[in-house]
């Protein structure tokens, strides 16, 4: 009688899918297809290696703002919290958002996308940015079979995910019962779990109609099955869920592995390039990397273009936004408002439209060097060979050129320009009698005096009282308005009034009439004019 209350406790149990609280698992063996000992598949090569997690909620999913540091702002509008600005946020459920100041110092969360696929949210896990319904851990195996499933929720939505051999002694047939995965008649000594004792190492007893478990003593591996979303940890059933989904590290996707007793996170997978993870930081292939989204920079490092920084894919991209102001500040100059830097240094001298007679200071602020607050230079400054300034502009002006003060060519000068224009300065005068006027004048006092009338033969024109007189030459008499030689001149001999008789052989010498030749009477010398009586004079 005990042997057929037995089997029909078995089948009672095994059409609700609990036989493993009336004999517990008999004895899985080793996972395949990628699966763990307890029933969790492995992704991306995780395995028990992971950081240890805190059990998760009913949804199976991590909280993302928990893993992430994210600073909770509910529905993403002002708090009253101090402002940390680009701290992560939540603006909304399964929302990601970057968190900004505002002018009165509170807190914005601006979003910046959709938080990972399985994230736990209330009721359930997050799948493309809205909370789905998902219970994590529940039983989805199928009837008659000695394959155990579970569903996961790692993806945002229920999966029903292989979880290895079915514990031993389920019923998976008339009079059939899985050992370590296969559907067969009761096997003496097989490995079973004690239903008082679930942590406990059982041996199968075979009787008619059924099966019993006795209770060995010894202590179930630690990792054991115990019932749902529980193992044996230490002899003990404690609670674990496999498969959920959880973050073994900033930027990266994992799920819950029980295999050790234990909750840990294994690896499967990364977030998206461009997720934030931190203030001011962003995911870029699974690390965690500084990045200020939204940050003031210069494409290109050009200072005069504006840009702001993209992190969408993980690593700062500067988009350009526009160009610098005119007259910004750069390397070597200043930006021209197109996003060029161009050479250009305020406040240096210059000539404006390269007049030289000018100055002024250059301006900037256009972006382009401008020559501004033009002011004339000082009249007769230089601004080129042979030329001055005068009044701004400049003209032709010889220094020291030989010069007539007023046009006088009796008196000598010399050009200054000073003043920016050509003055003659007096040197002193020309000599009297020096010839001006083009030849009809002379030089009197400074002044040319004119010479009228024909000049007189051996005589010059020469200044008496500041007119122009005639005067003979040197050596030379003035006999009744003829210049004479008193020396030689036989009709002025000596005065104007001596008159050597040239007829009787006189001649003039040296003022004086002199008989050159002589009358002889003989041997006797009668002079010039004498006459003779025979030998003698008369």
């Amino acid at each position: 009688m005990r042997r057929k209350l037995v089997a029909v406790g078995i089948v009672f149990f095994s059409a609700t899918g609990a036989c493993t609280s009336l004999l517990g698992d008999f004895s899985p063996g080793p996972a395949t297809d990628g699966g763990t000992s307890d029933g969790t598949m492995e992704e991306g090569g995780g395995g028990d290696g992971g950081p240890e997690t805190s059990p998760p909620g009913e949804g199976g999913g991590p909280d993302v703002t928990n893993d992430m540091n994210v600073a909770d702002m509910g529905t993403g509008q002002e708090t009253g919290s101090m402002c940390s600005p680009g701290s992560i946020c939540t603006p909304a459920t399964c929302q990601i958002g970057v968190g900004a100041c505002t002018d009165a110092g509170k807190m914005s969360c601006t979003p910046a996308g959709q938080a990972n696929n399985g994230t736990n949210c209330d009721g359930g896990v997050c799948y493309n940015g809205a909370c789905s319904p998902c219970s994590a851990g529940a039983d989805c195996s199928q009837s008659g079979t000695c394959k155990a499933a579970a569903i996961t929720c790692g993806t945002g939505q229920p999966v029903c995910t292989p979880m290895g051999n079915a514990p031993n002694g389920t019923a998976c047939g008339m009079n059939l019962y899985c050992d370590n995965g296969n559907c067969q008649a009761c096997t003496n000594g097989a490995p079973c779990v004690p239903p008082t004792a679930p942590c406990d190492v059982g041996s199968i007893q075979c009787e008619d109609g059924g099966i019993s478990c006795f209770d060995t003593g010894s202590k179930a591996t630690d990792g054991t099955s115990c019932g749902t979303n529980m193992v044996c940890k230490t002899g003990q059933c404690v609670s674990c869920t496999a498969g959920a989904s959880c973050t073994p590290a900033p930027c990266q996707t994992g799920l819950t592995s029980c295999s050790s007793g234990t909750q840990t996170c294994a690896q499967n997978g990364t977030l998206s390039n461009g997720t934030p993870c931190g203030t001011n930081q962003v995911c870029d292939n699974g690390s965690c990397v500084s990045c200020a989204s939204g940050a003031a920079c210069n494409p290109g490092s050009n200072p005069c273009l504006l840009g702001t920084t993209d992190c969408s894919s993980g690593t700062a991209v500067c988009t350009q936004t526009g160009a610098a102001p005119a007259g910004t500040a750069c390397s070597g100059g200043v930006c021209d408002g197109n996003g060029n830097c161009g050479a250009c240094t305020a406040n240096q001298a210059c000539n404006p439209g390269g007049n030289p007679c000018q100055t002024g200071v250059i301006s900037c602020s256009t972006g382009m060097p401008v020559c501004t607050n033009p002011m004339k230079v000082m009249d007769g400054t230089s601004c080129g060979t042979n030329q001055v300034c005068y009044q701004g502009n400049c003209v032709a002006c010889t220094t020291n050129a030989a010069c007539n003060p007023g046009g006088n060519t009796c008196q000598t000068g010399t050009t200054s320009c000073t003043t920016g224009q050509p003055v003659c300065m007096s040197t002193g005068s020309l000599g009297d009698g020096t010839s001006c006027s083009g030849g009809t004048g002379i030089c009197c006092g400074g002044n040319c005096a004119a010479c009228s009338g024909s000049l007189p033969a051996n005589s010059q024109w020469t200044c008496a009282g500041g007119t122009c007189i005639s005067q003979c030459l040197t050596g030379y008499s003035s006999c009744s308005g003829a210049c004479v030689n008193e020396k030689t001149d036989p009709d002025h001999c000596g005065s104007c009034t001596a008159v050597c008789d040239t007829g009787s052989g006189y001649s003039c010498a040296n003022g004086t009439c002199t008989c050159l030749h002589p009358v002889k009477c003989g041997s006797t010398n009668c002079g010039c004019g004498g006459l003779c009586c025979g030998s003698y004079c008369c």
